[in-house]
């Protein structure tokens, strides 16, 4: 009888979850898995996942909130508790509509791209493989969250989060037992993203295994008329400011918003900017050596890191905030703050960096150093390892291995 698996996606604004899942599902029903989905925005990669998926779920509708003063999380278990997890009456529906999809699906494994309250519904039911890039994988073996901003002092164990968790997941979840990183790992951990730009990396075991597909290659030199590159969001207030300013530096530009509205089409007009309706293929748009400009995703740091060209970052969150620390300190571009950035200034940083050979060179420098791993193959492994500790009996869940 051909296995099941469920593929599961419920947090993160970037559709590189439902990418790497995809991939993920495409290998898995290659190898006769019974395939379910359940993700966060079910238009990502919906085509894909339609070719073999039986069953496509909405996932539970994670809602934040903001932290005093509007300051970052200190850390995974300050993120957890901005998502609800911290209080029993918004958790308690999250893991409620996740066992509802795990009766419906039954699988004999889950794997979980920043889905941790799925992680949690399945504790005791499937074994869980949590993948994903770094951020949104903390190493499970350690006894606290790490801090993910500089100088941020992590929370003091997190008592409302133990209580939450007490509380919906009940006595038989050991709670008290494990460490939080342990009791959201999963019962093994792939972390699928150039270990370059793995957030935790200093805190692993294991290096991480690498991005989940094949990455451009690096160009050969990058040309002075090479302009800009840029994919943004449309439903990110800076975002018409920040098109402006690309417009005001002077160089050629080309890109995609997603959900662009009229007034980023009069920008684009008005600056000579080619707005497309559809998404870049990023990887053809690369070979010679535009800078890239965007938001932070890792998925698109790692394509362009790749590619060799310099990046220049206006983040809008703690994930994309870390991502464009990791590409500063390879030297490889710079980061402007989106939210209440001066509109002169950013052109002007544009241009100077679009003029800085230095820059220019360490991207380059970079791609060609780079080793090119992809990560599906102990992706894979993981899984088979997982089935054969299933059929050999029960194990405690949360062990988290691997990385």
């Amino acid at each position: 009888m051909n296995r099941r698996v469920l593929l599961a996606w419920e947090a993160g604004a970037g559709h590189g979850h439902a990418r790497r899942l995809a991939i993920l599902g495409e290998a898995l029903h290659a190898r006769h898995w019974r395939v379910s989905h359940c993700g966060r925005y079910l238009e990502a990669e919906f085509e894909r996942l339609g070719r073999f998926a039986e069953h496509v779920f909405q996932a539970p509708i994670v809602r934040g909130r903001a932290l005093p003063g509007d300051r970052l999380p200190a850390d995974y278990g300050e993120l957890l508790e901005v998502m609800g997890f911290g209080a029993a009456q918004s958790l308690a529906p999250l893991i409620r509509a996740d066992r509802a999809i795990l009766e419906a699906c039954r699988p004999d494994i889950v794997i979980a791209d920043f889905a941790p309250a799925m992680v949690l519904a399945a504790r005791g039911i499937a074994p869980v493989l949590v993948v994903g890039d770094g951020f949104v994988v903390p190493p499970a073996h350690l006894a606290a969250f790490p801090p993910l901003r500089p100088g941020a002092a992590p929370g003091a164990g997190h008592r409302d989060l133990r209580t939450a968790l007490g509380a919906v997941l009940g006595p038989g979840a050991r709670i008290g037992a494990l460490a939080l990183p342990a009791l959201i790992g999963g019962d093994a951990q792939v972390v699928t993203v150039l270990p370059e730009f793995d957030v935790y990396a200093s805190y692993r075991t294991e290096s991480a295994a690498g991005r989940l597909g094949p990455l451009p290659p690096p160009c050969a030199r990058w040309e002075e008329d090479a302009g800009v590159i840029f994919y943004l969001a449309g439903d990110y207030l800076p975002t018409a400011g920040l098109l402006q300013a690309i417009g005001e530096s002077g160089a050629s530009a080309r890109g995609y918003i997603r959900g662009a509205t009229g007034e980023h089409a009069k920008i684009a007009r008005q600056y000579g900017i080619e707005l497309s309706a559809e998404p870049l293929p990023l990887a053809e748009c690369l070979s010679g050596g535009p800078l890239v400009a965007h938001h932070g995703g890792i998925e698109t740091v790692q394509e362009a890191a790749a590619a060799g060209c310099a990046q220049c970052l206006f983040p809008r969150h703690l994930e994309q905030a870390a991502n464009a620390a990791a590409v500063r300190a390879h030297g490889l571009g710079i980061a402007i703050p989106s939210g209440g950035f001066e509109r002169g200034d950013a052109a002007a940083r544009i241009r100077a960096l679009l003029a800085d050979r230095a820059v220019r060179d360490a991207a380059i420098g970079f791609a060609r150093r780079l080793r090119r791993r992809d990560g599906l193959r102990q992706v894979l492994a993981a899984v088979q390892s997982l089935q054969e500790s299933a059929a050999a009996g029960p194990a405690a869940p949360g062990s988290g291995a691997g990385v």
